[in-house]
């Protein structure tokens, strides 16, 4: 009963949002707010250019909607995004800190932001559509657009990202102190496999926060067992550890929108959570901007990868291989064009105008328009070039492809009728 209680309280906690928070969302997707920052210095940017590597805020105020919100901190963020842009280009992510000189500053009850360029997506609309989309099953950011102006000049359209932390965690959990891990982006990625005791041997994590515990590093190593050499007969022991069905949830969809930086590509760019109340370990998501790509990655993608044990250990438990293709089958009753066109092209209609009169924007208005539908040539090479399809392409060949995996598509038991044991039961 104890994880159906956390659940069903996690879940129940989502109807309380009042009209005025609504209506002050941050992240409302039919809003494009304007964020104008101030630097003092003259050579602001190539203070952040330098400070990139140490990750070093410089100081800006920013005003938003007529408030102004003074020495907040501000540097570049991203990996591919920052290093892989073309020669001259101004359009790096940012990430901002409210409270980075006053504790108690904050934009609409968000701290921390994070300011996306649109890296490798003309539309600028992957981010959202994916993150807005994984956050209706499990707990995950979520996602707009904004404008950015920087000392008066226009900075252009940005994806602004929901920081993965305590006030995300808020909405789904009642207890937002546990234990927080991120596992960076590394095309081969530890994966949660077990290596051994030694907490020398998990360097490809990081403890974000260490949730009061007196050994995070062992919290992780535990989990890291269990989902390596845990028990196949017994599968539930897993689970005391490791919550087994959100995290299925997850690779899920990963999975489905082919999500190119996660776990299920590369056993890296995720996040873990552990939960005070139950003490299990959440498998959940981040880093969202290559999504909508792969068209035919399979269903059982990675499954018999030992670097991936979610995928080839836990997932090797029939009952739980099962779970994961209804959760699957569950998922792809939205996974159409029928169901993305409309919440494309409103998101496109809001930021049309900005991104043609973007002077930073890494993509032309052409292909912005384009590749809404169709494939568009980015040109050049490595992570910034190449050819990417259309999302309604995507929609339509992936939806083709998956449904004709068999084990997918298979027809599950129907229901003839419900009987009560007892027409009269004594409670």
């Amino acid at each position: 009963m104890k994880h159906t209680i956390t659940i069903a309280i996690a879940a129940f906690g989502l109807g309380f949002c009042s009209q005025e928070a609504i209506a002050q969302d941050l992240y409302d997707t039919t809003v494009l707010r304007t964020m104008n920052f101030t630097f003092a210095d003259a050579d602001w940017e190539t203070q952040l250019r330098q400070n990139y590597a140490s990750q070093t805020n410089i100081l800006a105020d920013l005003e938003v909607e007529g408030d102004v919100y003074p020495d907040v901190g501000v540097r570049i963020r991203g990996n591919t995004s920052y290093t892989a842009l073309p020669s001259g280009s101004q359009k790096f992510s940012l990430n901002v800190e409210m409270d980075y000189v006053d504790p108690d500053q904050d934009l609409l009850g968000y701290s921390s932001l994070n300011l996306n360029n649109g890296f490798h997506d003309p539309t600028f609309c992957r981010e959202v559509l994916y993150n807005n989309f994984v956050a209706e099953f499990i707990p995950n950011p979520r996602a707009n657009h904004v404008l950015v102006t920087i000392n008066g000049e226009n900075w252009g359209v940005y994806i602004n990202v929901q920081q993965f932390n305590k006030t995300m965690l808020s909405t789904h959990f009642p207890d937002t102190s546990g234990l927080r891990i991120k596992c960076a982006n590394n095309p081969n990625g530890p994966g949660l496999r077990y290596v051994g005791t030694s907490p020398a041997n998990y360097s490809g994590y990081e403890i974000k926060n260490d949730g009061g515990l007196a050994d995070p590093w062992a919290a992780l190593i535990a989990v890291c067992n269990a989902v390596t050499n845990g028990s196949l007969a017994d599968w539930s022991q897993i689970d005391e550890e490791f919550a087994v069905d959100p995290s299925i949830w997850s690779v899920v969809l990963e999975n489905m929108l082919t999500d190119d930086d996660s776990y299920v590509n590369k056993g890296a760019d995720f996040m873990l959570y552990r939960n005070p109340t139950d003490e299990r370990t959440f498998l959940l998501q981040t880093d969202a901007n290559e999504t909508f790509t792969q068209t035919s990655w399979t269903v059982t993608k990675n499954f018999t990868s030992t670097t991936k044990p979610v995928l080839s250990h836990v997932l090797s438990v029939s009952e739980l291989r099962q779970r994961y293709m209804a959760h699957f089958r569950t998922a792809m009753e939205n996974l159409s064009w029928t169901y993305f066109e409309p919440k494309a092209t409103a998101l496109r209609n809001l930021i049309d105008a900005s991104v043609q009169a973007d002077p930073k924007k890494l993509y032309t208005y052409a292909q912005f328009q384009s590749n809404f539908t169709s494939t568009v040539i980015l040109g050049g090479g490595g992570p910034f070039g190449g050819n990417l399809i259309g999302l309604q392409e995507f929609c339509d060949q992936r939806a083709t492809f998956l449904n004709s995996t068999a084990e997918l598509v298979a027809s599950g038991p129907t229901i003839l009728n419900v009987q009560a044991s007892d027409d009269a039961p004594d409670p």
